[in-house]
């Protein structure tokens, strides 16, 4: 009998130790199973956002205040990606087609020498391949699946053209795959076709006199079209550019000109990029999520006239065009709907650059909580903001910056 009951004993003991154990293991509290508070949701965008002070400032960019709540609720940078190549393409603004942009040339511009016709991908690698002053290459409608470039030099009087109608299309297969068209040579052009699903549109890098003339580049990964490498003295005008930014939104720039000067070491042996005098003329760019321009740090004496902008998809920037380089005149432009301001100087690091700009006869109808004009260092950077320019619902303002009557 008494061996009976220490056995009973004995298995009553290892059963309660068995319920311990498995207590321990599952029900007491620890890192990985304490209850987390859930985040308060913003119940609307305009609380994601802070006033800030017009005062000089260290930052590159000027940053919105963000709660601790909207960043809990914030997307990490994988969900971004996937969520930006699912954006649906928008649609050109009905404002932007009521403004007249008369192209620069309603054909293919100068006489060719010879011209080289092409209708499939293959042919269009040969033409490039073996392109020469003089040259112009013609694509018929259709799609050229690949990445293309143009490693050759025209002449001054002698341009090798790329032209075709805006339904030949150089796709390029995916948000992620490399350049649509790469032209490292000088006085080239491209004319009337589209370039679509590329990580980047058209690159220039290192070609001096590229014209970018009346082209369609949208589907883009990053930036649409981008001049780099002291790459001078470039035209992009009369083009469609949006859907960009598909891959990352802070790269979804419309135009781009020059270098980050993180980005020296690797495109100008950590010299400036001087991609200096582009011209950026009468085109149209919406839906893009980074800057519809983007003037970097080492290029000078550029023009932005007379192009339209809507800012409707920025989540990567907060303006339409930032201007970091020096000495460029911004004429004639119109710009809607921004997060931030409508358009914005920096003095990146307070290397000199960030100066000397001027703002003349432009239109901001801002919608959003900035000013038409934010001018980073606003008292030693000499930029110029003219009283002919006009702002509307911008609620910190016309610039932060007194404007000037200029000439």
């Amino acid at each position: 009998m008494e061996y009976r009951q220490r056995r009973l004993v004995a298995a009553g003991v290892l059963a309660l130790s068995v319920l311990i154990v498995v207590y321990l293991i599952f029900f007491t509290p620890s890192e990985s199973n304490i209850a987390t508070p859930t985040p308060t949701t913003a119940t609307s965008s305009s609380a994601l956002w802070t006033a800030l002070s017009s005062s000089a400032e260290r930052d590159h960019k000027r940053i919105a205040g963000v709660s601790l709540a909207a960043l809990a609720l914030t997307p990490g940078a994988a969900e971004r990606d996937r969520q930006s190549e699912q954006r649906s393409m928008v649609e050109m603004p009905q404002w932007m087609s009521q403004i007249e942009s008369t192209p620069e040339h309603a054909n293919c511009p100068d006489r060719a020498e010879r011209t080289v016709e092409v209708s499939n991908s293959g042919e269009l690698t040969n033409a490039l391949e073996s392109a020469q002053a003089g040259d112009r290459i013609s694509l018929s409608a259709g799609r050229y699946e690949g990445n293309f470039e143009l490693v050759a030099s025209g002449e001054p009087e002698k341009r090798i053209w790329i032209c075709g109608p805006r339904a030949a299309v150089i796709d390029s297969g995916g948000s992620k795959n490399g350049y649509g068209l790469h032209i490292t040579g000088s006085h080239a052009g491209v004319w009337g076709l589209t370039v679509s699903n590329a990580q980047k549109g058209i690159m220039i890098d290192g070609g001096d006199f590229v014209h970018i003339d009346s082209v369609g580049v949208h589907t883009i990964g990053d930036e649409a079209i981008h001049f780099r490498g002291n790459a001078t003295d470039g035209v992009v005008q009369g083009s469609l550019i949006h859907h960009t930014g598909l891959r990352r939104d802070k790269f979804g720039e419309g135009i781009y000109v020059g270098s980050a000067v993180s980005n020296w070491g690797k495109i100008t042996n950590g010299d400036p990029d001087k991609s200096d005098r582009i011209a950026i003329l009468r085109n149209r760019i919406w839906d893009t999520t980074a800057e519809s321009i983007d003037l970097k740090e080492g290029t000078t004496e550029g023009r932005v006239e007379l192009n339209a902008f809507d800012g409707s998809s920025l989540t990567g920037a907060d303006s339409w065009v930032d201007a970091k380089g020096n000495d460029y005149v911004l004429q004639g432009n119109v710009g809607m709907t921004s997060p931030e301001d409508g358009f914005q100087t920096h003095n990146i690091d307070d290397m000199g650059w960030g100066q000397n700009n001027q703002f003349v006869a432009n239109t901001a109808q801002v919608e959003g909580p900035g000013y038409g004009f934010y001018i980073h260092d606003a008292d030693k950077t000499n930029n110029q903001v003219s009283c002919s320019n006009i702002v509307s619902n911008a609620e910190s303002g016309f610039s932060n910056k007194e404007c000037t009557d200029l000439p």
